[in-house]
C-alpha cells in the first residue's frame, strides 16, 4: 500500500483525513544546520483555514533561528509533500512546513526551504536556465551497539557491529560463524558476509512507499555494516526534502530491526568515511546543458564553468591568520594589538598600506607580490621587509660523505612536497660523488609513501592547487627536452588530488627551468661540479638568494667557501630551517629586511638619537 497521497489542495487534505481516520498531523520543518524538527496537531482540529493560517510556534528555541524578543513564527503547510507516517502507532500524517514571518507576512530568510526556493528563483531570473536537478546519495552505517560518555573526569566511545571485522575472533552465542565484512571489503559481497540485505530491502519498501524511485540499493565498502541506497533525482528543493524523509526512514527501520543507523562522516578510524556526493545538472526547455557531445568528456562550456564555481578555494592563510589573532588575545594580549584582515579585492592593498595607521610592511610571498607592496609602501615612503622566493642551493664537497648526507638531501628536499622557499633545489655535487649520491637519493625518493597528507604515515602529499601541478610539469618537461637527463618520476599521478610524481632530474645545466627557476613542488636537480670552486660558481648562478646549506668532512672549509654564496643564511652539514632565535630572510629577488630574532624586532623600531647637554648660560 503506498503511504503517499500526493495532495494537490487543502480540501484533499481534510477529505483524506476523514475518510481514512487520520489520527495526528505531524508538522515537520527543518532548522538552520539542516536537521529536521516537528510537533504534533490533533488531525480532527485540521480544517482548511488552516493552510491558510498555519502554526505558531516559538523559534527562539531552535538552533540559528531567532532571539527571544523575534521569536514569533508561522507555519504554513505545503500538501504536496504529505506521506503517512510508517512508524508510529497512531495514524500520522506527516507534513513539511515553510516558515513565514507572522507580523509582516514575509517568509523567514534562515528557513532552509526558503532558501532552496529562492536559488531556483534567482537560476529561473538569469535566463541560463530553468530547471536544475539533484540526485544526493547519501552512505550511511548500521551498527548495533553505540555507546559514548563525556564526564569532567573522563570520556570514551565504543561502536559495534555483527558483520565487523574486528569481531573476527569473538566469542558469540551458538559460535563464531565468521563471515565478517574485511576493511574496505563491503564492495559488494553477497549474503551471509553482507548481513544487512534484508534490512536494506525493508527500508527500500518503505521509501517505495512514501513515493521515492529507489534504482538500487547495496553494501558500500567499509566494513561494519556501511550502506548506500540511490533513489531518482528531483529538483533542489523536492531533492532536499527527500534527503530528509530518506534519512528519517533509514534510522527508523534501522531501529525497527534492534539496530542503529548514522551518516556520520567518519565513525570508524583506518575505514571508510561516508560522504554524500550529488549529481547536478542545469536544464532549459527541456534539454540539458551540462552535455555537449564534442566537449571535453562530452561536458559543455556551462558545466566546466559550473563545476569551477563550486570548487573555487578560499584563500590558503586566512584561517591560520584569524587562529592566530584568537591565540594573542586569548593569552591576555589587549584586543586589536593583532589584527587579521581578511581582503577579498586585491586592489585595495595599495590603500591599507597608504593609511596613516600603517607604520611599516613586511610580506611573505611572491616577486610579484612583493614588488606590488614595495610599490605601493614606496609611494607612501614605509618601510618593508620582504621575504620571497628561492632556489636554495646543496652544496656537497669533494670530501663529504654521499651515504650519510643522501637521507637528509631528500628530507631538505621534498619536506612539505617541495612547496617552501626553504626547500633546498638545486643540489650541487662533487663529480667524485655524484653517481653515488644519484644511486642513493633515487632508491630513498622511490620509496616515498604517497596519499593523504593527513595519514602520519604519509611522506608526500598533494601541490597546493593545479597550476602548482602544471607549472612544476613545464618546467621538469622543458628541462628534459633540453638535456637534463629523468632518474625518476617526471609525471602527473592520474586520481584525484593534486599530486605529482616525486622526481630527480640529473644532467642539469644553469640553463634549464629547473635551475633558473623557483621549482615549487617535489622535483630535485642534480648539477656535477668539477671543483669547490665551480660549486660555489654554480650556488651563485640564480637570481635568487634566500638560503644555503653546505656539506662537508671540515666545517671550517664549509664556512670559509660558504661565504662566498650570495645568500641570507648560510647551514653547514645542516637543513635549512627557519628559528626564531635566529634572523631569517635574502638578498637579490628572494628579498630584503630580516625577519625573527633581535634583528627582525629592530626592522619595525625607530632608532632615535638623544644628545643631551648643559644647559647653556650668558
Amino acid at each position: 500500500m503506498s503511504n503517499h497521497p500526493k495532495f494537490k489542495s487543502a480540501s484533499e487534505v481534510v477529505k483524506f483525513i476523514k475518510d481514512e481516520d487520520v489520527k495526528f498531523l505531524d508538522v515537520r520543518f527543518t532548522d538552520l544546520p539542516g536537521v529536521q524538527q516537528h510537533f504534533n496537531l490533533p488531525a480532527a482540529m485540521i480544517d482548511e483555514e488552516f493552510f491558510i493560517d498555519g502554526q505558531l510556534f516559538d523559534g527562539s528555541s531552535i538552533r540559528g533561528f531567532a532571539s527571544i524578543h523575534e521569536s514569533d513564527m508561522q507555519l504554513i503547510p505545503d500538501v504536496t509533500t504529505a506521506y503517512l507516517d510508517a512508524f508510529r502507532v497512531e495514524k500520522t500524517l506527516v507534513m513539511l512546513f515553510d516558515i513565514y514571518n507572522p507580523r509582516n507576512g514575509e517568509i523567514y530568510a534562515k528557513d532552509p526551504r526558503q532558501v532552496a526556493k529562492k536559488a531556483e528563483a534567482y537560476l529561473a531570473s538569469t535566463g541560463i536556465a530553468d530547471t536544475a536537478f539533484f540526485a544526493p546519495e547519501a552512505e550511511f552505517f548500521i551498527f548495533d551497539d553505540v555507546r559514548y560518555e563525556y564526564k569532567q573526569n573522563g570520556s570514551m566511545h565504543f561502536i559495534d557491529s555483527d558483520e565487523a571485522a574486528w569481531n573476527s575472533g569473538r566469542e558469540e552465542m551458538g559460535g563464531n560463524l565468521a563471515n565478517k565484512t574485511p576493511y574496505k571489503g563491503g564492495y559488494f559481497p553477497v549474503t551471509p558476509t553482507d548481513k544487512h540485505a534484508d534490512m536494506r530491502d525493508d527500508i527500500v519498501s518503505e521509501l517505495l512507499a512514501v513515493g521515492l524511485e529507489v534504482e538500487r540499493s547495496h553494501h558500500e565498502v567499509g566494513t561494519a555494516g556501511q550502506g548506500e541506497i540511490n533513489y531518482k533525482f528531483d529538483t533542489l528543493l523536492s531533492s532536499a526534502d527527500d534527503i530528509l524523509k530518506f534519512k528519517y526512514i533509514v534510522k527508523n527501520v534501522a531501529e525497527r530491526w534492534g539496530k542503529t543507523a548514522t551518516f556520520m562522516p567518519k565513525p570508524l578510524f583506518g575505514d571508510n568515511g561516508s560522504g554524500m556526493h550529488v549529481h547536478m545538472s542545469l536544464w532549459k526547455e527541456g534539454k540539458p546543458l551540462f552535455y555537449d557531445e564534442s566537449g571535453y568528456g562530452g561536458l559543455s562550456d556551462v558545466a566546466r564553468w559550473y563545476i569551477g564555481g563550486i570548487l573555487k578555494h578560499a584563500s590558503n592563510v586566512t584561517g591560520s591568520a584569524i587562529a592566530i589573532q584568537h591565540a594573542i588575545e586569548k593569552a591576555g594580549f589587549p584586543k586589536h594589538l593583532f589584527t587579521s584582515l581578511v581582503v577579498a579585492d586585491h586592489s585595495m592593498v595599495s590603500k591599507i598600506v597608504e593609511d596613516p595607521r600603517i607604520a611599516a610592511v613586511t610580506l611573505t610571498g611572491s616577486e610579484k607580490a612583493g614588488a606590488s607592496v614595495a610599490e605601493a609602501a614606496g609611494r607612501a615612503l614605509k618601510k618593508t621587509v620582504l621575504e620571497l622566493g628561492g632556489s636554495d642551493p646543496f652544496v656537497i664537497l669533494e670530501d663529504a660523505d654521499s651515504a650519510a648526507i643522501a637521507p637528509f638531501a631528500v628530507k631538505a628536499r621534498f619536506i612539505n612536497t617541495g612547496q617552501s622557499c626553504l626547500c633546498a633545489k638545486r643540489f650541487i655535487v662533487a663529480d667524485n660523488l655524484i653517481e653515488d649520491f644519484e644511486g642513493r637519493i633515487k632508491s630513498l625518493v622511490e620509496a616515498l609513501k604517497i596519499g593523504d597528507p593527513l595519514d602520519a604515515n604519509t611522506q608526500l602529499g598533494p601541490l597546493a592547487k593545479k597550476a602548482f601541478v602544471d607549472d612544476i610539469d613545464k618546467q621538469v618537461q622543458d628541462s628534459i627536452a633540453m638535456g637534463a637527463r629523468l632518474v625518476t618520476g617526471g609525471h602527473r599521478i592520474a586520481g584525484p588530488g593534486n599530486f605529482y610524481a616525486p622526481t630527480i632530474l640529473a644532467d642539469v645545466t644553469p640553463d634549464m627551468p629547473v635551475f633558473n627557476q623557483e621549482t615549487f613542488g617535489p622535483v630535485l636537480a642534480l648539477v656535477g661540479a668539477s671543483s669547490s670552486e665551480q660549486a660555489i660558481t654554480l650556488a651563485n648562478t640564480t637570481q635568487y638568494g634566500l638560503a644555503a646549506s653546505i656539506w662537508t668532512k671540515d666545517p671550517s672549509i664549509g664556512v670559509k667557501l660558504g661565504a662566498g654564496i650570495a645568500s641570507g643564511a648560510l647551514f653547514v652539514n645542516g637543513v635549512v630551517a627557519s628559528d626564531p632565535r635566529l634572523p631569517f630572510g635574502g638578498v637579490k629577488l628572494s628579498g630584503y629586511g630580516r625577519e625573527l630574532s633581535i634583528e627582525g624586532l629592530h626592522e619595525f623600531m625607530n632608532v632615535r638619537a638623544v644628545w643631551i647637554g648643559e644647559m647653556p648660560t650668558l
